[in-house]
């Protein structure tokens, strides 16, 4: 007489087989989580050089205070800065895994960048002459305050 059911090794296998199915699943998943934080940061960026431009045009043609500032415990941006640019600027934060913005303001010139959510990105600057650049980050440092500067190796 024949027992019914599943030897041990057959379950194993099974469940060795759904662990591997499910870590593929995670891999690709968290892949297309990275994808969609870096195109959401990205139009969290152009909507920002949007709200800068509104900012410059409601403040005396000129860029001064409109950069937010973080709180003093690293949680989120808050005043003084554009109240639209806030909002922005959280949302970015939330989506890059909390790593800091630069944003820099001074009369005519803005610029602002951030790091990608994904590892394979290199850090994005938006700057007042209109641009996005990839590979770029601000320079709060004369002669070239409040423009985009390669970044170093």
């Amino acid at each position: 007489m024949k027992k019914k059911g599943f030897t041990l090794i057959e379950l194993l296998v099974v469940i060795a087989i759904i662990g591997i199915l499910a870590t593929i699943v995670v891999v690709v998943t968290r892949g297309a989580r990275d994808a969609t934080r870096d195109a959401r940061i990205m139009t969290q960026l152009s909507q920002a050089r949007s709200a800068a431009e509104v900012y410059y045009s409601q403040n005396a043609y000129e860029y001064d205070g409109m950069c937010p500032t973080m709180n003093p415990a690293g949680t989120e941006y808050i005043a003084p800065g554009d109240g639209d640019l806030i909002t922005l600027f959280n949302d970015i934060f939330r989506q890059n895994g909390s790593a800091a913005l630069i944003c820099h303001a001074d009369g005519d010139d803005y610029c602002i960048s951030t790091e990608m959510a994904s590892d394979d990105r290199d850090d994005v600057c938006i700057s007042s002459d209109g641009t996005i650049q990839e590979g770029f980050r601000c320079s709060v440092v004369a002669p070239t305050a409040g423009t985009c500067v390669v970044i170093g190796p």
